[in-house]
């Protein structure tokens, strides 16, 4: 399973993974003078940047210049995102886990990664760790009607704690949105809560990370991406 989510990974952020893929794009940033440097790769479940710091970097021509750099396009948000912060001229900040806590992760991701991500959300699955912001991956979301069904899924999860917190997200939404026109986009149980709340976390999975090195070096952080002039 290991290479099965290592190769998912590869083609995810095949761009700066790929060594003639990555040529092409410097090729595209030189033509576009200015420096590219591959970074760490990306998550996108949380990105904070300034629109105005953006336009001042005519970031729309960047992304442009990139999109027939693979005859396979973009993977998608992920490959996107890899590659477009690797500007010189960007000044790109880390944030930490408890920004973007993942609380589905399959076995075979966090065997593979073994990194501070899926470490993380397994202490805040059983709320022993600091969430500032919750990422629920995958699916069902936490305002479908398949949450209010027997939690099935092909996935073998290491982390399954979603149930519970779509109970939370669900009070928050119905609080806030209080029948008002956003509601109508939701179906007509979005809110109601779910009585089958799950947490689990497969204790084995994380035994066996422990004993063995990250094999990436290190695992997809969360960005923020701001102007060189912002402190």
């Amino acid at each position: 399973m290991r290479g099965g989510i290592m190769n998912h990974l590869r083609q995810e952020y095949r761009l700066v993974a790929d060594a003639t893929l990555l040529d092409a794009v410097e090729e595209r940033a030189r033509d576009l003078k200015f420096a590219f440097r591959a970074r760490n790769t990306t998550n996108s479940g949380l990105v904070v940047y300034k629109t105005a710091a953006l336009a001042a970097l005519n970031w729309t021509t960047w992304i442009e210049a990139l999109f027939d750099v693979s005859e396979a396009g973009f993977y998608g948000d992920q490959t996107a995102l890899s590659v477009a912060v690797g500007r010189a001229d960007l000044d790109v900040r880390w944030l930490p886990p408890k920004f973007n806590v993942a609380l589905t992760l399959p076995k075979d991701y966090v065997r593979a990664t073994c990194g501070p991500d899926a470490r993380y959300s397994a202490n805040a699955a059983d709320r022993t760790a600091e969430i500032a912001a919750v990422h629920f991956v995958w699916g069902p979301k936490p305002w479908t009607s398949l949450m209010n069904r027997d939690h099935a899924s092909t996935q073998r999860f290491a982390v399954q704690a979603d149930l519970p917190f779509a109970n939370e997200y669900r009070t928050f939404a119905k609080r806030i949105l209080r029948g008002g026109p956003a509601a109508r986009f939701f179906s007509p149980n979005a809110f109601d809560l779910i009585n089958n709340s799950m947490t689990h976390v497969h204790r084995p999975t994380y035994a066996a990370c422990d004993q063995s090195p990250h094999p990436c070096g290190r695992a997809p952080s969360r960005v923020v991406v701001v102007n060189n002039a912002v402190s």
